[in-house]
């Protein structure tokens, strides 16, 4: 396995045993706990070979008031 490493696009070279290069993860730099503990800025993140993915936009509608909400569960329709 030596001899046909992974290359990634910066010219890092990953031998069979290695970690993972960050290219590969499917999961985005800032969706895991990574971030938390070791925060980066999206460029930083980019820079470095990580993919960053946005937060969606959530434009939800209220559909029940809170003075409408029933005291009781019996109170609740089906």
């Amino acid at each position: 396995m030596n001899s046909m490493p992974y290359i990634d696009q910066k010219g890092r070279v990953y031998k069979y045993g290695e970690f993972f290069p960050p290219e590969l993860s499917p999961f985005a730099y800032n969706e895991t706990i990574a971030q938390e503990y070791f925060p980066l800025t999206k460029e930083q993140a980019q820079e470095q070979g990580y993919s960053w993915k946005d937060p969606e936009p959530r434009n939800y509608e209220i559909q029940i008031k809170n003075n409408q909400i029933p005291d009781h569960i019996k109170d609740v329709g089906d």
